[in-house]
């Protein structure tokens, strides 16, 4: 089973033996909401996290990706968007090394409450986004081999 790392923003919580993170006071606060996975994620094995709970005040404050930082060598946990070697669907925008590069299919400002979001990384190093376990298709390619991506 999944769970998050204990090193994560400082407006998250940890509950349940790290398999749930929930945002500190969501209505008032946005960013340092960020999460990591306790170990790096395996090739060919889909991540997946469930929606329990939205907040409508944020736009887009739902973001999904992969770096190549290990949490515990980070200086200062913000913005995902912001991270440098870092490949991430935010809204309905792919987003790498802190750059917009474009559109995608799946828009995660649109799941619902109960809703599954995944991805995986393929042999081929390409990265794909699941939602309720329907691939959405290749969102990147030629990530960096030989990396580890949490």
């Amino acid at each position: 089973m999944w769970k998050f790392d204990r090193l994560c923003g400082e407006n998250i919580s940890l509950d349940n033996n790290c398999t749930t993170a929930k945002r500190q006071n969501p209505i008032d606060t946005y960013g340092y909401g960020i999460c990591f996975t306790n170990t790096p994620l395996v090739i060919c094995e889909v991540f997946e996290i469930q929606v329990d709970k939205i907040v409508t005040k944020w736009n887009s404050a739902v973001c999904l990706g992969v770096t190549t930082h290990i949490p515990h060598n980070l200086t200062k946990i913000g913005y995902g968007l912001l991270l440098k070697e870092s490949w991430l669907l935010h809204g309905s925008s792919l987003w790498e090394n802190g750059n917009d590069i474009g559109p995608y299919s799946l828009k995660i400002n649109d799941v619902q409450v109960g809703d599954k979001l995944g991805m995986m990384i393929a042999p081929d190093s390409t990265l794909n986004f699941y939602l309720n376990g329907i691939d959405n298709g290749k969102a990147f390619c030629n990530l960096p081999e030989g990396t580890t991506e949490y």
